[in-house]
Parts: structure tokens; sequence; C-alpha cells
């Protein structure tokens, strides 16, 4: 018995839960890139990535034996952060003060 798998059509369902956030946060990243702040998109992205998404995936993956399951819920759950993330940062207004100023 190889553990806990996923079963068809499970990751699928997994990427269609994300997906309203991943739009949520593309948008964010296509405002934050207009105005000429990069920066804060890579910022979120890699924060998002390397402090949730991959420690998650281990966590629920691995460590609590869920296997392809677990490795695959932890996208929704970090590209929800990102998209808060995105968010946050719009309503702060931070990307007017940092990014590219017209003549």
């Amino acid at each position: 018995d190889p553990g806990p798998g996923l079963l068809p059509g499970g990751a699928i369902i997994l990427l269609a839960i994300g997906m309203p956030f991943a739009g949520v946060y593309t948008t964010f990243v296509g405002m934050l890139q207009g105005a000429g702040t990069t920066r804060i998109s890579l910022a979120i992205n890699a924060t998002a990535t390397l402090a949730l998404q991959i420690p998650l995936s281990i966590l629920l993956g691995f460590q609590l034996g869920l296997g392809a399951f677990g490795i695959w819920a932890a996208f929704p759950l970090a590209v929800a952060l990102k998209a808060v993330g995105g968010r946050l940062v719009f309503r702060s207004k931070m990307w007017e003060i940092t990014g590219v100023h017209a003549g």
C-alpha cells in the first residue's frame, strides 16, 4: 500500500480551488508591474512560496502522511496568501510611493 494518494482528478480540484485566488493575485501583480514596483510582487511571491507553500507541502505530504494530496493542498493556501498580500500592498498605497512616476 503506497499510502494516501490523490484520487483521479483530485489535483485538478485542488488547483480549481486556488484559481480564483491566483486570478486576484495575478491582477495585483499586473498592477504592481505597471506601477514599476516589481520588487514588491517578487517579495510577496517569494515569501508565500518559501515560508508557506514549500514547508506546508513537506508537512502535509510527508510528515502527516497525506502524500500527493497534502503536497497539492498547499497550493490553494499559498496562492490565497499571495492574493491577501497583494490586497494589503494595494490598500497601503506603498506601490504609489515606490513606483515609477511620469514626468
